[in-house]
């Protein structure tokens, strides 16, 4: 059957909506019955596989060699009720049918590929390229088996759909020993809060042996009592990417190691003189905890009458000039003691910002 210029997406393509698990047919919609050429009622309780049969390129005779559309991947070979073969591509989405979990599956029309044709018309609908697809997708029944397994899952995991599906206890096998408490609380936390969406970073193994860490993106499908049906996952390797933060986290704790070592106090200032980090020696200097002092302007340090704000200015721009110096002060304890310092102001970058750094120390004899 030809369409006219006029046609929609949804006309243009045979559409099935089926169970979730079994893929039993449920409903279709007009374009399967006139493309196919079957009834309604002729698809009804039936699997899609009773129409037809997936491909790989290798066993499709009528593939040209030559032809550009090598990103092709699995192919649906249907036949029509008058026995004339018809390529499809196959794409799923989870729906919710009737208050029911279901799959409406697209079948992509690729036929003038396979028989050497070309069409100058405008494509209503093509082959989705899912190769380079940088999400895997796997999809879980309500008791945590796999039922689905993308090839870019395979790509990651090592395991294929097969292994996936079939296999034993693969959740237990590719997630991380010390991770797997911490995906089951997540996972049992999104169940008991009714969560549509969820997502967490976790260590997975591959078939491999390698220790890798993945990204998730979960959907979960509810049915009209709130009980979970199915969850749909995206998750991606992140591993070079955590890999470069837990080493930055670790230079950024030797960076804090020693900054904390330093007994004379160690205080970041920003532009308007607020302070912005110290060190645990500033504590033993004035006597104030770090959540007294971070948020407060400098002069909370100074003792009484003691704070010059002209020559303050000037020390800070010999500091930004690139002349950092050595200056005598009078500071002011927590408790209120007076004390003679010594302090040196440099500058700095701080998260991003240019601050101001003043090591201070107390010279009573």
């Amino acid at each position: 059957m030809k369409f006219t210029s006029e046609a929609s997406f949804f006309d243009a393509q045979p559409m099935f909506v089926c169970e979730q698990a079994s893929l039993k047919i449920l409903d279709v919609n007009a374009a399967a019955s006139n493309i196919l050429g079957f009834p309604k009622k002729k698809f009804l309780k039936k699997r899609i596989l009773d129409f037809g049969s997936k491909k790989t390129l290798s066993e499709l005779d009528g593939y040209p060699a030559n032809s550009e559309q090598r990103n092709i991947d699995d192919v649906w070979l249907f036949k029509t009720d008058k026995g004339k073969d018809i390529y499809f591509q196959l794409s799923g989405h989870l729906i919710n049918y009737k208050g029911h979990p279901a799959k409406l599956v697209i079948a992509h029309n690729i036929s003038d590929f396979f028989e050497g044709r070309s069409s100058k018309k405008k494509l209503l609908s093509s082959q989705l390229n899912l190769n380079n697809f940088p999400l895997a997708e796997i999809e879980w029944d309500p008791s945590l088996r796999i039922i689905r397994w993308s090839e870019k899952a395979e790509e990651i995991f090592g395991y294929t759909e097969e292994e996936a599906i079939k296999g034993d206890g693969l959740l237990q096998k590719f997630i991380h020993e010390d991770d797997l408490d911490y995906v089951r609380d997540k996972i049992r936390e999104s169940y008991e809060r009714g969560m549509q969406e969820v997502s967490h970073i976790n260590r997975n193994i591959t078939k491999d042996g390698e220790v890798i860490y993945c990204e998730w993106y979960n959907s979960l499908l509810y049915n009209d009592e709130g009980e979970v049906v199915s969850i749909y996952s995206l998750t991606h390797d992140v591993t070079a990417r955590e890999t470069a933060l837990n080493n930055a986290k670790r230079g950024m704790k030797s960076y804090q190691d020693l900054f904390n070592s330093i007994s004379d106090a160690i205080y970041m200032l920003d532009k308007d003189g607020m302070i912005v980090e110290v060190n645990e020696g500033l504590e033993q200097t004035f006597g104030y905890k770090r959540r007294e002092v971070v948020g407060k302007h400098n002069k909370i340090l100074a003792a009484p009458g003691k704070y010059d704000e002209q020559r303050i200015q000037e020390i800070i721009n010999l500091a930004h000039d690139g002349k950092p110096g050595k200056y005598e002060g009078c500071g002011r304890k927590k408790n209120g003691e007076i004390f003679p310092t010594e302090f040196l102001v440099n500058t700095g970058n701080y998260f991003g910002e240019d601050v101001l750094i003043v090591i201070e120390r107390d010279v009573t004899d």
